[in-house]
This record gives structure tokens, sequence and C-alpha cells, in this order.
């Protein structure tokens, strides 16, 4: 964070510079030599969409969100203005995200405003689907389906991965961590989120209900994306009435608040272990601990760490 301060500095005189009459001309020879754009402004523009996007991200690694919105919006705004469809897309997919990471008392319906953000940046990436990457185009439309259905709009999420789905598959990260967030609210997608668990850990699923038993597991503790995936596919079980998947999706959430513990992540995790925990009532019959599982607290902590990653 200290650095990000002398970068937005320089950034500023560049733009100062800019306004001189005869800087352009002097740059050039420069320019045309590097291959680079002569419509100085426009080149700033794009560099600035950069700065702004990766200031934004020490912000979020900071976990100071208010700060990763704002510069994470101006970036969006340069991107839009710049024109190229990868910035766009990579650019204005951060503020709703974020939006949604800082919610203070999160549920899914806090996810209704943003529906609309996440909506229009899915439609520019799908205008150029062959223009982006597997990562960003997959991301974008796990990020609007997730919404989609924190919003109860189940149909259009139907419609829309039957029509897209495919995009999910480009990427494994995006598509394991996705479904597993739909999965809490249709657990007939939980097979697709399972499957990007490692075998040993699919075939052992019942017995990961301790603290112990996740940590000593180093398929899991070394990746965040199986950790958090094991944490989904644990309340997914839940919701079908397993017990166990409550126990196993509390453990892995509170090894998660440990292990990244001291960043946002670690936050994230700990908010879901707290969630999960203060929802558990002793003694209480089966049927009343599985609906616990499905608590606005539970869904809204769980979205905000997927927002958080993808």
């Amino acid at each position: 964070v200290k650095f990000v301060e002398k970068a937005l500095m320089a950034l500023k005189e560049l733009w100062k510079a800019k306004d001189k009459a005869s800087t352009e001309e002097r740059l050039r020879p420069y320019l045309e030599l590097r291959w680079v754009r002569t419509d100085l402004e426009k080149e700033l523009k794009e560099f600035s969409q950069y700065v702004y996007h990766y200031v934004a991200r020490v912000y979020i690694d900071a976990d100071e969100l208010d700060k990763a919105v704002e510069y994470a919006e101006k970036a969006c705004k340069m991107a839009v203005e710049f024109g190229d469809v990868y910035y766009e897309v990579s650019s204005c997919g951060l503020p709703p995200r974020l939006k949604a990471v800082a919610v203070k008392d999160y549920t899914p319906k806090s996810c209704d405003p943003l529906v609309e953000e996440f909506e229009k940046v899915w439609q520019r990436a799908s205008q150029d689907v062959e223009e982006l990457g597997a990562e960003i185009l997959a991301t974008a439309l796990g990020n609007y389906v997730v919404a989609l259905a924190s919003a109860s709009r189940y149909d259009e999420v139907e419609k829309v991965l039957k029509e897209w789905g495919w995009v999910l598959e480009l990427h494994p990260d995006a598509s394991a961590l996705t479904y597993g967030v739909l999965s809490l609210f249709d657990d007939r997608l939980l097979g697709k989120a399972e499957r990007h668990l490692p075998e040993q850990i699919r075939a052992n699923l019942p017995n990961l209900v301790s603290e112990d038993a996740v940590k000593a597991s180093a398929e899991v503790t070394s990746s965040f994306v199986n950790l958090f995936l094991l944490v989904l596919v644990g309340l997914a079980y839940c919701k079908r009435g397993k017990e166990w998947g409550f126990k196993l999706a509390t453990a892995a959430a509170r090894v998660g608040s440990q292990q990244f513990k001291g960043g946002i992540r670690g936050r994230l995790f700990g908010e879901l272990a707290e969630a999960l925990e203060s929802a558990t009532v002793d003694n209480a019959p089966e049927d009343i601990r599985v609906s616990k599982c499905e608590t606005d607290k539970v869904l809204g902590a769980a979205c905000k760490l997927y927002y958080y990653h993808i």
C-alpha cells in the first residue's frame, strides 16, 4: 500500500504533461519507435485504467474495500473510454464484486441492485467471445449467474447456463466455485461442483467433519479453491439432509480462517465460520439443523467469499 500514492502521483504528473502543447510532439518519435499509438491521450487512458485496476487490487488485499471500490470504478471508466473489450470486462466486473464483498450484513437479496451491473459486464463479454480469454469469460458469466440466483431468478439462471454453460468449462476454478455456490440454491447442481474435488477427497467427504481431519488433507489445505469448494459441497449435502455436510462445512471454514489469518480471505472465511457456528443449536433435531445451513447469513457469507475470488 505504501507505494500506491507514489504510483498515483506519477500518473497524475503524466496527465499534466499531456496537457502541455509540446509534449505529444516531443514524444511522437519515441512512441513510433516503440510501436505505440501516437494518440497520447488514448495511450494514457489505457495506462490509467491499468494503474487504477491494480491500485484497487492492492487495496483489496489490504482489506480497504471503500478505496478499492473507488479505484475499481475509475478503472472501469477509463476502460470504457479506451474502448477495448478486454479492459472493459476485466475492469468493469470488479466494482460490483467489491460492492458485494463490502456489504456489512450481506444477504442474498443484497445482490439485487448489483444484478444489472453484472448483466452489463456479461453482455459486453458475450458480444466479443473470441476476443477474450477463458478466465475472464468464465468469471463474467459466473458473477452474473450467481447474482441471478441470489436474486431468486432461477429460471434465468437455467436459461443462461443452457446457452452459455460451456463457458464455465473453460476455467476449472470458476466452474468449481460457481457451481458450488449455485448448488446452495439448487442442489441438483452439486455434482457439477463436486467433480472438481480431488478423487481421494470426494471418497472421504463424510469423514472430514473436524478441523484436524481437514488439516490432515494436504490436497485441500494447499489450495484456496479446494478449501472453499469443500465448504460449499458440505453445505449442499447439508441442504440434502446430511448432518455431516454441516460439520464438514463448518470445519473447513474454520480452517480457512486460520490458514489465511491476517488477510481479507481469512476474515471472510471467519465470517462464514461464525455464520455456521451461530446457526448450530446444541441437541437440535436434524431437520432444524439442516434448515440452518441455508440461512441468509450463511448464504451471504458464502457469496461474499465467492465474489472476492471469482
